[in-house]
């Protein structure tokens, strides 16, 4: 029973969840073959066979699309008798499913049922959730202990005269420890090194010192300067 109409599957077909998918192409099929009589006369092993499928699964889908008002049923019997002549399947003019919608109803219907609040909440669930993630890295960074050849080129860089393998051991030997707290900055510490060390001895960082000039080097002074000067 080859034919070559086009099959034609309304949206309301397609986006029916109740629809198996077989049962949505057995109904472009049947609509193929209702442009050839006005109805579709195939019986269910025709339809088994072209999909691979049995004659209950058929029946099955097409007494729902039946119930779903899809299609339109009519049995013609032997004159005279109870059995079964032909059964013809119809299309219905205007197919429809209480529970059938299309994406764009879906989609519209869920926009405006939505819009407001779940969204805006949504939108404020992810900021604090972004927040929250990144406050808890920014306390997860764990202290990396410089080498000295690291704390030597920084106090190099700040032309102080702190020793490198001083600073090292004496904050090894604690653990790495300020006071009973963790150390979070190495370079925060070396400038307090500094702080302490113009404050303990002015002299180091270049303050001025006075000469203590001996009798001698008074004399030898005296001895350069004009007769007259003296």
């Amino acid at each position: 029973m080859n034919n070559s109409y086009y099959a034609i599957i309304p949206a309301t077909v397609r986006y029916d969840q109740d629809l198996p998918f077989g049962a949505k192409l057995l109904y472009g099929e049947i609509t193929a073959l209702t442009n050839q009589r006005g109805y579709c006369f195939a019986q269910n092993a025709y339809f088994a066979k072209l999909y691979g499928v049995t004659s209950s699964t058929v029946s099955r889908w097409i007494s729902l699309m039946v119930k779903k008002a899809y299609l339109r049923l009519e049995i013609k019997y032997i004159e005279g008798t109870k059995a079964v002549d032909e059964r013809r399947l119809f299309i219905t003019d205007t197919p429809h499913s209480t529970d059938a919608h299309t994406p764009t109803q879906k989609c519209t219907e869920g926009i405006r049922k939505n819009e407001d609040s779940p969204i805006r909440k949504n939108a404020q669930d992810n900021n604090t959730r972004i927040n929250t993630t990144l406050n808890k890295r920014e306390k997860g960074r764990s202290f990396v202990k410089p080498t000295v050849e690291e704390i030597k080129d920084y106090c190099r860089e700040r032309g102080n005269n702190i020793d490198p393998q001083r600073f090292y051991d004496f904050y090894e030997s604690k653990g790495w420890m300020v006071g009973k707290t963790k150390m979070k900055d190495w370079k925060a510490s070396i400038r307090t090194w500094e702080n302490r060390q113009k404050a303990e001895n002015p002299t180091a960082q270049g303050a001025i010192r006075q000469r203590e000039y001996s009798k001698q080097d008074f004399d030898s002074v005296l001895d350069d300067l004009p007769f007259d000067e003296r």
